[in-house]
């Protein structure tokens, strides 16, 4: 509601506006044609106009009519401009540390149930690849076995697989590639991890 009448104040106080400053420039046409292209031309030349003919009644109208046209103006600018201000505080999401920290690559609930049955499993027995991390600026995380599910094991496994499926949508498949390797050591044979090394090293090993 305040939108539109912002809306409406502003739309009659320019339109006020319109007509005022072409009614004075019609009258300082008439009144010579210095006047005129002086007004038209030169800033605030009319309002030089206005005062130097102030005696004249349709000048003075002219006048008045632009001088209303400003607080309708202002008035809809304030209106629109509190509307705005509303809407985006009533519509404003906060997202909360899960929402950001989502479980992406998991879609089934009984992969957690076989991971926290292999907490005690320990690297020597763990189905994790043998496999060289290929240099890169970014040090290699030493293997640690997973001995707790942890949620801060979790989240180190969540934020390694998005960092490694956003470095590979970006062609950077040697980054992508240790991400992914840091997320497996997080969760020792987590199926999406293996299957991400897997397709990595296939297309560093076809674009070498």
């Amino acid at each position: 509601m305040n939108l539109l009448l912002g809306i409406a104040l502003f739309a009659i106080g320019f339109l006020l506006a319109i007509i005022g400053g072409f009614w004075t420039l019609i009258l300082a046409f008439m009144d010579h044609w210095g006047w005129g292209l002086a007004c038209l031309f030169i800033p605030f030349a009319g309002l030089v106009f206005i005062i130097m003919k102030w005696s004249n009644q349709s000048v003075r109208r002219s006048f008045f009519l632009q001088l209303a046209s400003l607080p309708l103006t202002g008035l809809g600018l304030v209106f629109g401009g509190l509307s705005a201000f509303n809407f985006m505080s009533t519509n404003t999401i906060t997202l909360s540390e899960d929402d950001i920290f989502v479980e992406v690559p998991e879609s089934e609930a009984s992969i957690d149930t076989e991971q926290e049955s292999s907490a005690t499993q320990t690297p020597a027995s763990s189905p994790t690849p043998d496999v060289a991390v290929s240099p890169s600026p970014t040090s290699p995380v030493s293997p640690t076995p997973n001995t707790a599910a942890s949620p801060t094991a979790k989240r180190d496994y969540t934020q390694y697989m998005l960092i490694g499926y956003a470095a590979s949508d970006q062609g950077d498949y040697q980054t992508a590639l240790i991400n992914f390797k840091r997320a497996l050591n997080e969760r020792p044979g987590d199926t999406y991890a293996t299957k991400a090394i897997e397709n990595t090293e296939a297309i560093i090993n076809r674009n070498p």
